[in-house]
This record gives C-alpha cells, structure tokens and sequence, in this order.
C-alpha cells in the first residue's frame, strides 16, 4: 500500500471479504489505490501541498482525509466486479467523499491539510494591458 495502511481498511471492510473482492491479488489493490490517491489530488492540488500530504505517515495524516480515501477506494473495488451491483453504502459514502473534496476545493471547508507556498510562484493570474491608442 502507498499511502493507506490495512489497519484503515479494516475499520471499513473486513479481511476476508477485502480479499474476496480482490481475489488475493495484491496488485489490484495497489493500482486501485493508486487511482484513488490520483482522483484525490485532482480535487487537492490547487491549494494544497499534495506531495507533502502523500509523505505523511500513521497518525500525521490527516483522519477525514484518510476516511474518505477508504470510502473512494472500496467504491473503486466494488465497481470492478459489476459495476451494476454496487452495494448501497459504497455508492452513499463514495457520493459523500466526492461532496467534501469539491467543498475543498472551492474553499467551502478548509481541513488540516498543508497548503501550497505560493509565495515563489513567478507567474501572474493577471494580465495587464490596453488597446494601442487610436488617434481621430
């Protein structure tokens, strides 16, 4: 696992069903949770410090943001064995996640989360001009 530990999953889903749902293969997992991580910083990254999210360990990270990484990675999970067949709670939870994350990003709701320096960014959200002059 990259970022999440079995001990977050296991407050979510059990063992023995987790293993059903990715056949024994680990490797499932890790991609799945690669997907997620990627999903979550398409919401993050433009007023948070990502990389430095991603390097944070055990009790360092940040609990919702881990809850719901869970919720969107056994959503993923879910929906690779029949997309049609979803359970209900993996839909609900995964809709919940995706609220928070969009009200992260429009800066409705500001968690714990290392924010960007942009106090070395050169570049300008502004761009100032005119018309050439017009002489009558």
């Amino acid at each position: 696992m990259v970022w999440l530990t079995e001990q977050d999953l296991r407050k979510q889903i059990r063992g023995s069903v987790l293993a059903q749902i990715i056949e024994q293969d680990a490797s499932l997992l890790h991609e799945a949770e690669l997907a997620t991580l990627a999903e979550i910083e398409s919401y993050l990254r433009q007023r948070f410090d990502v990389a430095q999210i991603w390097a944070t360990t055990a009790e360092q990270r940040n609990g919702l943001l881990v809850m719901y990484a869970v919720d969107i990675l056994l959503y993923h999970l879910h929906s690779r064995i029949n997309p049609n067949q979803i359970p209900e709670i993996r839909v609900k939870r995964y809709d919940d996640a995706l609220e928070w994350l969009k009200a992260v990003s429009k800066a409705t709701l500001s968690p714990a989360l290392p924010l960007l320096d942009n106090n070395n960014d050169t570049t300008s959200k502004f761009t100032l001009g005119s018309q050439p002059r017009r002489r009558l």
